[in-house]
């Protein structure tokens, strides 16, 4: 009877643990990336963290000469949902699959870019998590990390970033900082416009994502120039430490994989549609600070400062 009783149980304990479900394939979803940067890198991790236990993740690097074969492998394997992280992976793929939901992340103005027509509406099967740091929050935590800081100047391209001025006119009031505009038509106005923000005697200049602006000929001029006269730069990333930047704001790589995961189960397990779901910025952002540069122009940030930064350059 006992031995009737035990052989039951392990028929039980058998069935279960070698059940073809338990060994059946998840849904599929594709995570693309274009290079394998650091915060890519992150961002990916966390994505695959979150998803992995409900869907089978398949990962790949896509270039101009694999985005055939990667896209043919997506349609294959049926995904239920492809993530793209950066812009240029979401631009290649959003060409060569439309009718599999694409989430992007880590892309920086997915509406000047061409990624989406419209933040709110972004289109049939895309939407995403942007790079974009509200100009209101990135004003509210200069204000608390230096406060010394009262004159802010700013560099940008006239007819292409009227609605961020505004915003910065904005919140620049709200926070108590005088802003100092200069538009730039030509090249050859990034001197002249220069120098006069250094006679407005600016305490910052505030970069903005402008790669007409800020290439890599003009960022070493300005960031010499800006070193002569020892005016903090604020960068569009931590890579700008290492050039002469001050300090910069980065939004933090595994939140953002972390809500782009949240995107693809909202997709896939609710039945929402992409196009239905607002783009939105980064909620948690991380500050990093150049302390070699702060030493130079003769700053001294708190401890609590230094403490608290994602990362400190020296």
């Amino acid at each position: 009877m006992k031995w009737e009783k035990w052989t039951g149980v392990l028929m039980v304990v058998f069935a279960v643990v070698f059940s073809p479900a338990l060994f059946a394939e998840g849904p599929v979803v594709y995570v693309l990336k274009h290079k394998s940067l650091s915060v890519y890198n992150e961002t990916e991790a966390a994505v695959v963290a979150d998803l992995k236990l409900d869907y089978t993740v398949v990962t790949a690097n896509v270039t101009l000469d694999t985005i055939n074969s990667v896209s043919r492998a997506i349609r294959k394997k049926k995904a239920v949902a492809v993530v793209a992280i950066g812009t240029k992976a979401t631009a290649m793929i959003k060409k060569k699959v439309t009718r599999i939901p694409i989430l992007f992340c880590m892309a920086l103005r997915p509406v000047k870019t061409g990624l989406v027509p419209s933040l709110k509406r972004p289109g049939h099967m895309i939407t995403g998590i942007s790079l974009d740091i509200p100009v209101e929050v990135q004003f509210k935590r200069i204000r608390k990390l230096f406060p010394w800081i009262n004159r802010i100047g700013v560099l940008y391209t006239p007819n292409q970033d009227e609605a961020l001025i505004a915003a910065a006119k904005k919140s620049a009031k709200r926070y108590g900082f005088k802003l100092y505009i200069k538009p730039i038509h030509s090249q050859s106005q990034i001197q002249p416009q220069l120098k006069d923000l250094f006679q407005k005697q600016i305490e910052l200049l505030w970069a903005i994502p402008d790669q007409k602006i800020y290439s890599k000929q003009n960022l070493e001029y300005i960031l010499l120039s800006l070193n002569r006269f020892k005016i903090p730069f604020m960068g569009l990333s931590r890579a700008y430490l290492s050039m002469g930047a001050f300090f910069s704001f980065d939004p933090d790589p595994s939140d953002i994989g972390k809500r782009t995961a949240a995107l693809v189960k909202r997709v896939d397990q609710k039945g929402v549609s992409p196009g239905k779901i607002s783009i939105k910025g980064p909620k948690k952002i991380n500050y990093s600070i150049n302390q070699r540069v702060m030493k130079r122009f003769g700053f001294h940030p708190p401890q609590e400062t230094l403490r608290n930064a994602k990362e400190v350059f020296q």
